[in-house]
Order: structure tokens, then C-alpha cells, then sequence
């Protein structure tokens, strides 16, 4: 198995080297790079259905925090993988190789978190917020500090988080779209 990884891990961190990703990818890998876009989305949601949206972005920091929070303290530390950028040769290393552990990778359960979470409440922006996250993950390996399995498990768990805090929610805190649709029932 792990030599598939390593394998699929300089495939993309290595073979798809090329200028354009070098540039892009960390930026893509970045969160501070989404803030702007996060805050116009926010307030475009807030701006579309005030009540629902401030509800949504609430429920969506909340899921982070608890996902990025059980996903340091349990799963890294459960696992203790080291990076590929801290046990790998010849790692074409675009951004800053840190000792926290590498499996799963908080960028993408925190990704897929937000994303779940997103899309559940506004359908028809699930494409764009998924291939958001897509980036993301694809992003952690490219720039060199995650093995794809770190990415993967993180897309599970992350969507995992995500879709249990929308059933939590869903079942005690009802959204005010959600209560208008019971009472037209």
C-alpha cells in the first residue's frame, strides 16, 4: 500500500510539476488566499436570505472548528504519520514543511466540512463548493505535505463531519427554510 502511495504521491508532486501549478497550487493550498472569496460568498448568502444564511455560516464555522479540532487532537495524534516532505527524498516542496502529522490532512477535512455543510444548505452550488475542496486536496499533495491517503482519508472524514453536523442540525435546529417547507406540508 505504501508503495502505491509514494508512488501516486511523485506522480503528481513530481509529473505534473510545471510552471503554472507551481505558481497556482500554492495559493490554491493557502486558506488565507480564500478569504476575500469567503467573505463574498458569506455575504451573498446573507444578502440572498439573511436569516438562513447567517444560520448556514454559523453551522459552517462551528463544523470546522469541531472537525479541525478532532482532527488534530485524535486522528494525527493517533496516527503520528510523518509528511512526505519530512520522510521522503527529492520532494519538489512548494510551500513550508511543518512536524504536525500528516494523516488526514486538516486543509481537506476542513475543506470537505465546509463543503458538505455548504451544499447541503444551498444545492445548487454544490458543484463550484466541491470542486473547491477537489482543489484544495489536490493542492496538498502537489506542493508536497500530503500523501494522497492522508488526502483521501481527509475527504472522508471531512465529508463524514460534514454530513453528520447537517443530520445534528437538521434534527435540532431547523433552518428557517426548513420551517417554512414543514409548515407547507
Amino acid at each position: 500500500m505504501f508503495d502505491v502511495d509514494r508512488a501516486l504521491f511523485y506522480w503528481i508532486n513530481g509529473g505534473l510539476q510545471n510552471g503554472l501549478l507551481d505558481w497556482w497550487m500554492p495559493i490554491i493550498t493557502d486558506p488565507y488566499s480564500w478569504g476575500p472569496l469567503m467573505f463574498l460568498f458569506a455575504a451573498a448568502l446573507i444578502l440572498m436570505d439573511p436569516k438562513k444564511g447567517v444560520m448556514v455560516i454559523v453551522l459552517s464555522v462551528a463544523a470546522v472548528a469541531l472537525s479541525d479540532m478532532i482532527t488534530h487532537q485524535v486522528f494525527k495524534a493517533y496516527f503520528e504519520r510523518v509528511r512526505p516532505c519530512g520522510s521522503l527524498p527529492d520532494v519538489h516542496l512548494l510551500v513550508g514543511c511543518t512536524n504536525s502529522y500528516s494523516l488526514p490532512s486538516s486543509h481537506v477535512v476542513n475543506s470537505f466540512t465546509l463543503s458538505v455543510v455548504m451544499s447541503w444548505h444551498y444545492r445548487k452550488l454544490m458543484i463550484p463548493i466541491m470542486a473547491c475542496a477537489l482543489l484544495v486536496a489536490f493542492s496538498r499533495i502537489y506542493v508536497g505535505v500530503h500523501f494522497p491517503t492522508d488526502v483521501l482519508a481527509g475527504m472522508i472524514i471531512g465529508i463524514g463531519f460534514g454530513l453528520g453536523i447537517c443530520e445534528i442540525q437538521k434534527k435540532w435546529i431547523p433552518l428557517p427554510s426548513e420551517l417554512r417547507s414543514a409548515e407547507a406540508k
